[in-house]
């Protein structure tokens, strides 16, 4: 008996975890954009992501697969998901609203320099 309780208690957990990648899946549009600190004003035109079914996002109109791992999400090549394209640190506010936090390397090749640039956007759940 108490093994069986144990198998229960085991597959009622495993059941009841929400699937991150049912939380992402749907079409998604840029609400807020901050660079370097600033959030801007005006939006930039930046095209529609679209979460799909297998591990699949369309981002800036570019098929690969995705993997979050942690808070980050990885974007690979559709042939070889060992070849992470973009690496950028997620949270998810709630089912229709999303971040995405990453960093832009500029460098300016007259003076020698490198800067980073923290960004984000902010996506929400096209209904």
């Amino acid at each position: 008996m108490r093994k069986q309780l144990f198998i229960f208690l085991i597959f009622t957990c495993i059941s009841c975890k929400e699937n991150i990648n049912d939380k992402l899946r749907g079409d998604w549009k840029l609400i807020e954009f901050m660079r370097d600190n600033e959030v801007l004003e005006e939006l930039p035109n930046f095209p529609l992501t679209y979460f799909k079914d297998d591990n699949l996002i369309i981002y800036f109109e570019s098929l690969m697969n995705y993997e979050i791992e942690g808070d980050s999400i990885l974007f690979s090549e559709i042939s070889d998901k060992n070849n992470i394209l973009l690496k950028m640190q997620i949270e998810i506010l709630d089912e229709n609203t999303f971040i995405f936090y990453y960093k832009r390397r500029v460098t300016n090749k007259l003076i020698d320099s490198t800067y980073i640039i923290p960004l984000y956007s902010k996506w929400e759940k096209i209904k």
